[in-house]
């Protein structure tokens, strides 16, 4: 009997001792979440000497690398957590913050080895895009063009968020201008990051790379135009002050308001000889857009778009547009464009399509 009291009595103590240590724990994130810097670190002191042997050891350092102002004693941190615990379910997390710090310090050699090292480490993990878009940063800023490319290749060819996307498209775009200046390659990719940004947080950045594109090919009428859609409808975006500048410069141009969005690939019918189209009952205009890399990508912006009225995707050349309306009148579609362009900040072409036989052909109209 007293035995089996004895043993009573040690799991009770075991099961304090845990309880404490878990409230003890506790305690310390919530003094990190307060940024009670000087009481988290006596209260991770006292939990070191409390508990040395804490599987909470882990977390502890976590907090501490998290809260630690100097990046570099941040890095040691972090960097200890990665080496010493390959079991921790945090220890992804730990890589990740090693990479932002150094990121953050543009420390692009270093940042290319840890991505690197990320790769390997995670392969699978939930920061391997993230790993993978500092590999492509820290490759483009050390010269490493090679490795830029190919890695942007096989990321855009995988299933990424749009914030995601828009980042690597951002970065092609980058090399793309530094192997062939302003060129059609670099204005092809602008086209598929302004389509990947559609409503999203990237657009601003988007229209200014167009407006610096434009100005730069001196197409000063859209130059001027991107930059002052920057301005009026992002003014807090960290593009728009910059923007301001640009359009100051272009004043002297007597800039007109012009469409500016990247112009679609027209289908030209093997029977057009130049002469104009006459309207018939298979005739008709419509606004397009896009274009758009696949068909989910197109069927999503479509998606978006409220507005009742004829909408058709069409392919041309592994790539996607979207026509919008359909009537033989083109004020009506010039009205569907205009609210295109003030409530979606999509700017269309008016096109005139012919369809026979399920054949499309598609015109530009002048």
């Amino acid at each position: 009997m007293k035995k089996i009291l004895v043993f009573i009595i040690i799991i009770t103590i075991t099961q304090a001792v845990f309880a404490n240590e878990k409230d003890d724990y506790t305690a310390i994130t919530k003094l990190s979440a307060q940024k009670k810097k000087t009481e988290l670190k006596k209260s991770i002191a006292d939990f070191r000497k409390k508990y040395p042997n804490s599987t909470y050891k882990p977390d502890i350092s976590m907090i501490e690398g998290d809260n630690i102002t100097d990046p570099d004693a941040a890095l040691i941190k972090y960097r200890a957590i990665v080496a010493g615990y390959p079991n921790y379910s945090g220890r992804e997390l730990a890589q990740k913050r090693v990479c932002e710090i150094l990121e953050l310090e543009s420390n692009w050699n270093e940042l290319y080895l840890e991505a690197n090292k990320s790769i390997k480490l995670f392969p699978k993990g939930a920061y391997i895009n993230y790993f993978k878009i500092m590999l492509i940063k820290s490759s483009l800023a050390t010269g490493s063009l090679k490795i830029t490319e190919a890695e942007c290749e096989n990321l855009l060819g995988q299933k990424l968020s749009v914030d995601d996307e828009c980042l690597v498209l951002k970065y092609q775009s980058k090399l793309l201008k530094r192997k062939y200046g302003y060129s059609n390659n670099y204005f092809y990719i602008l086209s598929k990051l302004w389509t990947a940004a559609l409503n999203t947080e990237n657009m601003p950045a988007t229209i200014f790379l167009l407006g610096d594109y434009y100005q730069n090919v001196e197409d000063y009428d859209k130059a001027w135009s991107a930059y002052s859609d920057c301005v009026k409808k992002y003014p807090q975006s960290p593009e728009a002050k910059t923007a301001s500048v640009k359009i100051k410069e272009l004043t002297k141009y007597a800039p007109e308001k012009v469409a500016y969005a990247p112009a679609v690939d027209i289908l030209k019918s093997p029977q057009d000889n130049g002469k104009k189209q006459s309207m018939t009952k298979n005739t008709y205009y419509s606004v397009m857009i896009g274009p758009f890399k696949d068909i989910k990508q197109a069927n999503r912006i479509k998606k978006l778009l409220d507005i009742d009225d004829f909408q058709k995707i069409f392919k041309s050349n592994n790539q996607f547009h979207i026509c919008i309306g359909r009537s033989n009148k083109i004020n009506v579609i010039t009205d569907i464009k205009i609210r295109l362009a003030e409530e979606f900040e999509m700017m269309g072409e008016i096109v005139k399509i012919e369809s026979t036989n399920n054949t499309f052909y598609i015109y530009e109209v002048d």
